[in-house]
């Protein structure tokens, strides 16, 4: 389980650089959007990271728990901004009604860390 989430940690780092440049080089000139874009771009990268740390760290109890908080990181940053970089990019249309699943991947990013400090606090050092 963990080598599988530690790659895909890894892959959303290297995604979230190439997101960067895209942000950066391919987007409109469009201040709101360039917000918009880097807000998203910012979220993955501390939420990728933050996958990332939580799995350096020595659990020893409570692996279920670790398992569903990287879930709800997973989840809400591909909600979160998934959907935000989607909405954003230049001649892709969301689906009508799936920019409401944007504040829900937002609760589970905040969800996912409240869970993370129940994993830390069952493993004391």
């Amino acid at each position: 389980m963990r080598a599988f989430y530690l790659v895909i940690a890894c892959v959303l780092l290297a995604l979230a650089v190439g997101l960067a440049a895209v942000g950066a080089h391919m987007l409109p000139d469009d201040p709101a959007l360039a917000r918009s874009w880097a807000s998203a771009n910012q979220m993955h990268f501390y939420h990728a990271l933050g996958m990332f740390a939580l799995l350096l760290l020595p659990i020893k109890r409570g692996e279920v728990l670790l398992h569903l908080t990287l879930l709800c990181m997973l989840t809400g940053l591909v909600l979160f901004s998934g959907l935000i970089y989607l909405r954003l990019y230049p001649g892709f249309s969301l689906i009508d009604g799936v920019s409401h699943l944007v504040p829900v991947g937002g609760g589970l990013l905040i969800l996912s860390w409240l869970l993370a400090a129940i994993v830390v606090l069952f493993n004391p050092r």
